[in-house]
């Protein structure tokens, strides 16, 4: 993988907040054109599109949040935010910069709070509308998603005290493992991540939001019923080496969804959008039918 264009801390400086009940949900928005929401993974921060962010800001307006207990979001009470609730706060966050539609794009836990917002669209509970979808590497059909030992572990009810005594270094092996095998992270870009991981709320927070997948298991039908009945523009760019929801995930997506659009990158693991973040923008402007 390359360095990001925008490093972690000029990223903190360009942000605003957006208060929703006892959270103050770090933000950024730049470029001009249609709103596309932008919505990162577990256990990281909306940092993960500062690969993309410089290309795909010439063609839209990005509006990317680090999401409730996530990066420089700020959670002092230390409660935790469901992936319903979290796409409530991110419904609320676009109605307040008045953005009645929108495009969206989403990786991991993002790519299912998505789904979540294609779920409240169908059931009239939306404020804003969207208008299409792109996913990356994510668990959108719960069955087949294959969580680590170290998600097993911080989603069990051990999951507290396995955040406080875990070792830095074990939890990032793991992460480092979920990435492709010539685009893993150096030590350098591990240390980036581990802070973008910590953000305002510390180890506490990763067993609180790693709850995702609990809900998961629990709104399959709905979720997966949600991808099944919308007739909106869907496209999934995908990672086949992820060991997580990788060649597997894009299958069993592909068998139900046929109307999908689908770009498969061989080589590469569970995160596109920075392992290989020329493509990603590449096949996520032809999508939207947008010359590069």
């Amino acid at each position: 993988m390359t360095p990001p264009p925008i490093d972690l801390d000029t990223w903190a400086e360009g942000g605003e907040r957006f208060k929703w009940r006892s959270h103050r949900i770090f933000y950024r928005v730049s470029g001009s054109g249609p709103a596309l929401l932008l919505l990162h993974g577990f256990p990281t921060s909306g940092h993960d599109w500062a690969w993309v962010a410089p290309a795909l800001e010439k063609h839209f307006t990005l509006i990317i949040p680090d999401m409730p207990d996530c990066g420089f979001s700020e959670n002092p009470r230390g409660s935790a935010a469901s992936v319903r609730q979290t796409a409530e706060a991110m419904d609320a966050l676009l109605q307040s910069l008045g953005h009645a539609t929108y495009h969206a794009l989403g990786h991991d836990v993002g790519a299912t709070i998505v789904q979540e917002l294609i779920a409240r669209q169908a059931e009239r509970t939306a404020a804003c509308k969207l208008l299409s979808a792109c996913f990356l590497n994510g668990g959108l059909i719960p069955a087949l998603h294959r969580p680590v030992e170290a998600q097993l572990k911080l989603a069990s009810w051990l999951g507290p005290f396995y955040a406080r005594v875990m070792p830095k270094e074990k939890f990032l092996e793991a992460f480092a493992n979920v990435f492709g095998a010539e685009t893993r992270p150096t030590a350098d870009e591990l240390a980036m991540f581990w802070k973008s991981m910590m953000g305002r709320n510390g180890r506490g927070a990763i067993a609180r939001r790693i709850r995702y997948i609990a809900e998961r298991r629990e709104q399959a039908t709905r979720w997966v019923g949600a991808l099944k009945g919308t007739t909106m523009p869907m496209a999934a760019i995908w990672g086949l080496d992820d060991p997580v929801s990788g060649r597997h995930m894009i299958e069993g997506l592909s068998r139900i969804l046929v109307k999908l659009r689908v770009t498969k990158l061989s080589g590469i693991g569970h995160y596109p959008q920075v392992e290989a973040p020329d493509a990603v923008v590449r096949h996520f402007l032809a999508f939207h039918k947008i010359e590069a």
